[in-house]
């Protein structure tokens, strides 16, 4: 019983709105050849809409994250709804409520008099550390399903509407989250936090697969089949800054980064050749 209780409260402790959380979210239709739409969602200062305080939401279109636009703004309550709001409109819409129970159903405040309905709630790990969250299975009248995480959001986008989750021809999913700087989940069906190219039907690499091999002290990057004379690789900060620039030993097809050089945290890479300029994220800790 103690240890039921413990874990009741480890789970409620982990608060949805942090301005230390940034999530990859990817949007793409579901037929060949469309367009993946990627970005990043972050939370971070406060603002006043009709006497609440909301966190503004800022969106981020570009790998780097170097440029930011405020999109809406977010709240949270003290028994765990969560309200968003768009830019230039009053009214939110209900995008969370971690308070629920199994068997529940949940008012949306549309046109339609829709009902969200909670098939069950559980306990289990989940992302890169298999750290325990309490999962919430939800549906809406006989359309598609989808899953809340306490602390995290929906695996199908931390600001995906559950009214949509009867529209059909579309696909919304979240790729990477972040916290502290650490990257706690990647869904794996991308093979990098900003998917960009066109969807296919099969899991088919869209772009040469850059291989990254961690060792105690040194990162090294490898990327035999696109290294070109003239190439050049760039390490920024999750700030967008340049932290390294090196061409010295790209005609060996790989970079060797020192990790005792940098702060523990997320970096991106920018590989630039002839074939195309080629990015991704690095972790070092």
């Amino acid at each position: 019983m103690l240890a039921l209780v413990a874990l009741e409260l480890s789970v409620y402790s982990q608060e949805f709105i942090n301005d230390n959380k940034i999530w990859s979210n990817v949007i793409h239709g579901n037929e060949y050849g469309c367009e993946y739409i990627s970005f990043f969602i972050r939370f971070k200062g406060d603002t006043l809409i009709n006497d609440l305080v909301y966190k503004k939401v800022q969106r981020s279109n570009d790998s780097l994250m170097n440029d930011w636009i405020t999109q809406g703004a977010i709240r949270e309550t003290d028994s765990g709804s969560v309200y968003y709001v768009s830019q230039g409109y009053d009214q939110e819409i209900l995008l969370y409520d971690f308070g629920v129970s199994e068997g529940d159903s949940i008012k949306l405040n549309d046109d339609y008099l829709s009902y969200l309905f909670v098939d069950s709630v559980r306990y289990k790990p989940f992302g890169r550390f298999n750290e325990v969250r309490k999962h919430f299975y939800i549906r809406r009248d006989n359309c598609d399903k989808a899953v809340w995480i306490s602390g995290i959001g929906c695996t199908r986008g931390v600001l995906y509407d559950p009214g949509e989750l009867c529209k059909v021809g579309e696909t919304s999913n979240l790729v990477c989250f972040f916290e502290n700087d650490s990257l706690k989940y990647h869904f794996d069906y991308y093979s990098n936090c900003f998917p960009y190219g066109k969807y296919t039907f099969y899991q088919t690499p869209t772009t040469p697969k850059i291989q990254i091999f961690t060792q105690s002290d040194e990162i090294i990057v490898k990327f035999d089949e696109i290294s070109t004379p003239g190439s050049n690789f760039l390490l920024f900060d999750i700030n967008g800054r340049i932290v390294s620039s090196n061409n010295s030993q790209l005609q060996q097809c790989s970079i060797i980064i020192n990790k005792n050089l940098f702060r523990s945290g997320i970096y991106i890479y920018q590989l630039q050749t002839e074939k195309g300029i080629y990015t991704g994220m690095i972790y070092i800790n």
